[in-house]
């Protein structure tokens, strides 16, 4: 027996283009914010973040376009980062929360603590940027596209599918 073919895209980038717009915000600055004590107080909206985290883990990134892959596995990595960040709020620096991993690369910083599930594999930050977006795609510009949720790090952006992920870039 042949059970439905299980759809390449489940997430809706719709919710989290809504969550981004609500609580990302330019500063005088011109640096792009993250308003966390807005957001982690909409427990709403924290659940919306989830579901979406969710439903990433549910792609099935293996079926899709190259570029594709690439927005799924950025908007992967930034909606956890940003997951992290509420999860721990208030928090001074990203570098503060301690990853849960014996690994003494990972004492400063979450990134080496697997947080999703994609097609089977369970995967960190530190795996889902080096392993996946800077080995498997050579790509020079993830710095640009991926968010550690600090203020040296890039503008916090959605990384749209299709022929050119690279457009707000």
């Amino acid at each position: 027996m042949v059970g439905a073919p299980v759809a390449a895209h489940a997430a809706d980038t719709a919710a989290y283009d809504r969550l981004l717009t609500r609580y990302v915000a330019a500063s005088a600055d011109g640096i792009n914010r993250v308003r966390y004590a807005a957001w982690v107080s909409s427990s709403e909206d924290v659940r919306a973040l989830n579901a979406y985290v969710a439903s990433l883990e549910r792609d099935r990134p293996s079926r899709m376009t190259r570029d594709e892959q690439l927005a799924h596995w950025i908007n992967l990595y930034n909606a956890v980062t940003l997951q992290i960040i509420l999860e721990n709020y208030p928090v001074r620096s990203i570098r503060d929360i301690r990853s849960q991993t014996l690994d003494p690369r990972g004492l400063i910083g979450p990134w080496r603590t697997p947080r999703v599930s994609v097609e089977s594999r369970r995967l960190s930050l530190d795996q889902i940027e080096n392993s996946i977006l800077r080995r498997d795609f050579n790509e020079p510009r993830i710095h640009y596209a991926i968010n550690c949720a600090s203020i040296g790090c890039p503008i916090l952006r959605h990384a749209p599918g299709g022929p050119r992920p690279w457009t707000l870039i």
